[in-house]
């Protein structure tokens, strides 16, 4: 029998340690192989590093870790903070034979960013929602111990858990929020165990050990009868899974933004009781089960989710995840036998419903990837789930406009800002996609000053811009020294700083008052608050301790939740000449742990339920932290935008027609900025297909372990080859696992993009492939004449499956073309001939056929290239995947 390896963490009160042990628990009992376990302190690393072998530390041995032959694999839970740093991936090619990583921090759109994958064999990705690829092997959660089926206790007065390690973003404050708006007595119980890694950082947060803190915050949200119970237990699985079990509803909303999945979720699953979370993408595994707060009510959650959790624990069982490890070992080689079909598939939503926010050329000042972009921050909240797949578009003109839409297939189009191009009215007018318009800025209209279109605003929906408080994680600490006291929007001269500093004087002298300075303010604006200033020098003097200081706010998000959350307060008055900035700037200050208030002197329409600064004692408002505006959070949080988005979306999307290709081709919670796509049809152009290396699609070729002759052919990517990956992936709905078959040159750069994508190629010439079974064929070369194609097409249709697709370029002949000055090295085809032929063999052209055509040059160059043009073409059957 083979023997394996398992390399555990050190062992700690830590998340990362106990997801190992419930990894090694599901693989440990097999018929195919020995684990032995290992942690990470029994190992000799120096004797490692010097003799390039693998042993334990002198009294660490026993017959089960040191086996008398060289271990066949090794798993290792090669996490970037708690593993790596002490063994180190130079020292992993030491480890003789095939390595296994266990990946915990886990990105929707990209699973191994924080992993040396290349040092491994494959990754254990614990996220079912991951795409399979040739170094991705997507795992259900390792649930451990009997499934339970759950119980119904009957209560008069609910019962409504939450736990978790005490960080920043585990939302326990918003859960007690929406317990207080749901129920007028309930017992809420809260459990935040001491943890080794974490608690001495998050002290430095509030000067304050963080449970305390976060217990303190829930007492101070509870509204009279509900009742919190809260505990700091480390409890065992088995007790921790009674504990899910003792409550009505286990509920999480997090609000954090960071790599990986919640593993809180998986003894809750295991207790059969009711369950709920957040839109936050650490729950995207729940999601397809389970839609997520406040879509689902809590009330709801407690009668409805006990069949999904059920699901859940078929899904995720320790069989299932022992059954996905044999398949993966299988795959490499290890095991020798057939194949199963038990591997876990990508749990996403099908079909996936796209949305395309779209913007003009020049956009927002600010960079949309950043979610300091008001874009940003409402397509971000409306693709947490993975149910829909936002898309932000740049156009530059309205046929760029319509290709994208073409290409995409949105089922909504989402026009942000004002639409300024005249040409693009048309287009709108005729989309048969529901329309919305999301204003950039307070009252911003729809058209333009001049433009007229009465059917285009009769059919678009407006969604008023609101605030949208981005899932963010802040570790800011709170300096020593004075209060510190930020003030937005006071530097106009209408705002009464004069006012708002008075307060300040009466309540704490002592404070330092930060006036934040806006990106967009210029010197007229800095002169008139110098003049402003100048004016209360005789209220300054009354407090000397009280310092007045200007701040520069930063451009990017991360900069701004950083700066303001090293402040105690945070205030907010309107400027209406910077009322859109300031409303950004305000939600990103509301995903931080200080308190937010505004002033009663000049408030926001935008903004309700908010605390003022009129209301209470500045010191003790600055106490009140986070509690200060969880209403507020609930109101404008990333979940409440997406639940109405996904309300208004229901009401108003018809089903797509049944010959359309599916779009579900995003990665899970991702945003794409594209300017513009490759044509489906048509002339080739070196920009259309640039979008491609925006998203790093190319890079991969330069990826250690390519070989440079390989490297040397794939260190241009023409536009053809560009066109072709674009147009395999949107064909195969970006599915690895589609049955793809190539005609052409290995070394063309389409085949290298899609192999290290992770596609598996097939080469016609090269082994039989059964008629009508391919989702996909493509030639990588462009082909040679109408008699090349005859050939070519025929053999594609006979390869394709129903509904299966194929993909190809070739040289156009132009109308005006003399067959005397014809290039020999590059024959072309007629694109009529070209038509009828695809007409004869019984396959459809994807999308309009639109050819343009170069003005006749009165002295053509001799033996230059013709125009390269490409088609995508779908076989009659059922419809494509």
């Amino acid at each position: 029998m083979i023997r394996g390896a398992f390399i555990n963490t050190e062992p700690a009160v830590c998340s990362i340690f106990e997801s190992g042990k419930m990894v090694f628990d599901c693989l440990k009992q097999s018929n195919f192989y020995n684990l032995d376990y290992i942690t990470l302190e029994q190992i000799d690393i120096e004797h490692l590093k010097v003799n390039r072998t693998f042993r334990l530390k002198q009294g660490r041995e026993n017959t089960e870790a040191s086996p008398p032959k060289p271990y066949d694999f090794w798993v290792l839970n090669y996490h970037p903070s708690t593993m790596a740093p002490f063994l180190p991936q130079e020292l992993l090619p030491h480890l003789e034979g095939p390595k296994f990583a266990i990946v915990l921090e886990v990105e929707p759109d990209n699973p191994i960013k924080f992993v040396p994958a290349e040092r491994f064999d494959s990754c254990i990705v614990l996220d079912p929602t991951a795409m399979p690829t040739a170094k991705v092997t997507p795992f259900p959660r390792p649930l451990r111990g009997v499934p339970r089926k759950g119980r119904l206790h009957n209560r008069d007065i609910p019962v409504i858990g939450s736990f978790g390690m005490g960080t920043p973003g585990k939302g326990f404050e918003h859960v007690v929020e929406a317990v207080n708006r749901e129920f007028e007595r309930a017992v809420l119980r809260i459990n935040v165990p001491w943890a080794t890694h974490v608690d001495s950082i998050m002290f430095n947060v509030h000067r304050m050990e963080y449970s305390e803190y976060i217990e303190n915050l829930c007492r101070k949200i509870a509204k009279p009868g509900i009742e919190i119970e809260f505990t700091r237990d480390f409890l065992e699985e088995e007790e921790l899974v009674d504990w899910c079990a003792d409550n009505d509803l286990n509920f999480f909303f997090y609000t954090r933004r960071q790599s990986g999945l919640s593993a809180t979720t998986d003894q809750c699953v295991i207790s059969g009781q009711p369950l709920l979370v957040s839109s936050n993408d650490t729950f995207r595994h729940i999601h397809p089960y389970i839609a997520p707060y406040p879509k689902t009510s809590l009330r709801d959650a407690m009668r409805t989710t006990s069949d999904a959790v059920r699901r859940l624990q078929n899904d995720w069982s320790g069989v299932t995840f022992h059954d996905t490890f044999i398949d993966m070992l299988m795959a490499n080689g290890i095991i020798v036998g057939e194949r199963g079909d038990t591997a876990v598939r990508a749990a996403r939503h099908s079909p996936a419903t796209v949305v395309l926010a779209i913007a003009g050329a020049d956009g927002q000042d600010a960079p949309i990837a950043d979610p300091i972009s008001y874009v940003q921050r409402v397509v971000a909240a409306l693709g947490r789930t993975g149910e829909y797949k936002p898309v932000i578009m740049r156009y530059r003109d309205a046929d760029d406009f319509q290709r994208g839409v073409f290409w995409l297939r949105p089922s909504a189009i989402v026009l942000c800002g004002t639409v300024e191009d005249p040409g693009l009215l048309p287009a709108l007018e005729q989309a048969g996609q529901v329309l919305y318009h999301l204003p950039l800025t307070p009252g911003q209209p729809l058209l333009a000053q001049g433009l007229q279109a009465p059917g285009l605003q009769q059919k678009v929906q407006r969604i008023e811009r609101a605030p949208v408080i981005p899932y963010y994680t802040a570790l800011p600490p709170l300096p020593p020294g004075p209060m510190r006291v930020c003030v937005f929007g006071a530097r106009t001269q209408n705002n009464s700083f004069e006012l708002i500093v008075s307060k300040i004087q009466r309540d704490k002298p002592g404070a330092l008052v930060l006036v934040a300075r806006l990106p967009s303010e210029n010197e007229e604006d800095d002169r008139l608050f110098a003049t402003k200033l100048e004016a209360m020098q005789p209220q300054l003097r009354l407090t000397p301790e009280l310092q007045v200081v200007v701040v520069d706010m930063p451009r990017d998000a991360f900069g701004v939740i950083h700066t303001v959350g090293t402040y105690d307060l945070l205030l907010f008055a309107n400027d209406r000449t910077h009322s859109a900035e300031l409303l950004d700037y305000c939600d990103l200050a509301l995903s931080t742990e200080r308190a937010v208030v505004f002033t009663r002197l000049a408030p926001f329409p935008e903004i309700r339920n908010g605390t003022f600064l009129e209301d209470a004692p500045v010191e003790a408002l600055a106490r009140k932290g986070m509690s200060a505006q969880t209403a507020l959070y609930n109101i404008h949080s990333e979940g409440r935008l997406y639940s109405e988005f996904d309300r208004l979306q229901r009401a108003n999307a018809a089903p797509p027609p049944a010959d359309q290709l599916q779009s579900g081709w995003l990665p899970s919670a991702s945003v794409v900025e594209a300017r513009s796509f490759p044509r489906p049809s048509g002339l080739l152009e070196e920009e259309e297909s640039a979008w491609l290396a925006k998203g790093n699609r190319l890079d991969i070729l330069q990826a250690p372990g390519l070989s440079w002759a390989r490297k040397h052919a794939a260190a241009y990517v023409t536009p053809q080859q560009q066109f072709l990956v674009a147009a395999v992936e949107c064909v195969c709905n970006w599915s690895p696992s589609s049955r793809i078959v190539t005609f052409g040159d290995e070394a063309r750069g389409a085949m290298l993009v899609l192999r290290k994508l992770g596609y598996s190629l097939e080469a016609a010439d090269e082994r039989m492939i059964p008629a009508g079974s391919a989702d996909c064929v493509f030639g990588s070369c462009a082909l040679s004449g109408i008699a090349d194609a005859r050939d070519f097409l025929a053999r594609v249709v006979a390869l394709l499956k129903p509904g299966g697709s194929g993909v190809f370029t070739f040289f156009q002949r132009e109308t005006y073309a003399d067959d005397e000055q014809e290039n020999p090295d590059f024959p072309t085809t007629d694109p009529s001939e070209l038509l009828a032929l695809l007409g004869s063999l019984g396959v459809t052209p994807v999308g309009p056929v639109r050819w343009r055509s170069q003005r006749p040059l009165l002295e053509p160059r001799p033996f230059s290239a013709p125009q390269l043009a490409g088609l995508v073409f779908r076989k009659h059957g059922a419809a494509a995947p």
